[in-house]
């Protein structure tokens, strides 16, 4: 087990997958109550045709106060892969993980830290509800959303002392928009027959008590 407090370096972890989750894959037309969302419904363009991904602006955090902690990414690139964990590179990785411990700290005076284990990172759950959400601008510069992750879906297993982070590092450029994206945004990928591709995203409908 390593205790880490990311200030510039990161062990050379291996990212691991251990676990698999399920959903739903719907061919052909859809009908509204199979998969119920609300609004902002957002429509992007895909940038490559032989990959699902667009073009992403910048990525952070956002605190439980609303104050946006946003770090350009240039040249991003977002792929989306239902199979995964999302997938960050290292230096946003850290970005990342400082951010939300800097951000429980300052909003609850609670302190916050992080640990790896069995190539798995956790994070301390006290000041849980003082969680920031992980936030991604997608699309050109001229037209862009923001699309925001809560704390309940980049975290899982919480036991009351630690939670598990649905996020891993890699050695790659790309951000990999996986299962926390996935289980907050109902997604459709369309394609025409004149070659332009897009992703359309809306938040699911909460499911009523």
């Amino acid at each position: 087990m390593v205790d880490v407090r990311l200030k510039g370096v990161i062990p050379a972890l291996q990212s691991a997958f251990p676990k698999t989750f399920t959903g739903k894959v719907i061919l052909g037309s859809l009908k509204e109550e199979q998969c119920p969302t609300t609004s902002p419904i957002i429509a992007i363009p895909v940038k490559s045709s032989a990959f699902f991904n667009t073009a992403l602006l910048s990525l952070g955090l956002v605190s439980s106060k609303d104050q946006a902690f946003m770090q350009q990414v240039p040249d991003g690139i977002a792929i989306y892969d239902t199979g995964a964990y999302s997938l960050v590179p290292k230096p946003y990785f850290e970005l990342v993980l400082n951010t939300i411990t800097e951000i429980v700290k300052q909003d609850s005076g609670e302190d916050v830290y992080v640990k790896a284990k069995n190539d798995i990172w956790y994070i301390r759950q006290r000041g849980y509800d003082y969680f920031p959400r992980l936030a991604f601008a997608l699309g050109e510069p001229t037209a862009h959303r923001t699309i925001y992750i809560p704390p309940s879906h980049y975290t899982q297993d919480c036991d009351g002392t630690w939670c598990a982070l649905i996020l891993q590092y890699y050695n790659f450029p790309e951000i990999i928009l996986g299962r926390p994206f996935f289980t907050t945004y109902f997604s459709s990928f369309k394609g025409n027959k004149g070659g332009r591709r897009t992703v359309t995203l809306a938040p699911y409908a909460k499911k009523e008590a």
